[in-house]
């Protein structure tokens, strides 16, 4: 009996550990089309984007007003492993965009921003 039950908590195991892999991709991923900016679960109209924010200063002074702003992707924090990018959207209200290669994703935002 113990023979049977060894390979069903296995496969019960195996399937929960790739739900979770699917759910932790899912919600640190990042896509960016000329109309949809997605950062993990939360879409954002490239055209309510008003200006993409300069980098934040390693300073001991007061953080800039975007540094503490609200963060896509509707998780508390910046994922690990990636870098917060300031954006000021249509009404100005400002939000925090993130990933990995922040340098390549402000690029981007800058080209369809000011286009």
């Amino acid at each position: 009996m113990h023979w049977v039950a060894l390979p069903v908590v296995a496969i019960v195991l195996a399937g929960f550990a790739y739900l979770m892999v699917t759910a932790a991709r899912r919600h640190v991923s990042v896509e960016l089309t000329r109309t949809v900016l997605r950062q993990g679960t939360e879409e954002l109209d490239v055209s309510d984007i008003e200006a993409v924010l300069p980098p934040a200063m390693d300073s001991w002074d007061e953080p800039q007003r975007w540094e503490t702003a609200r963060i896509l992707g509707e998780l508390a924090n910046t994922p690990r492993g990636r870098t917060a990018i300031g954006l000021r959207l249509r009404g100005g209200t400002f939000v925090r965009a993130w990933a990995k290669d922040a340098d390549r994703l402000r690029a981007s935002l800058d080209e369809l921003v000011g286009a």
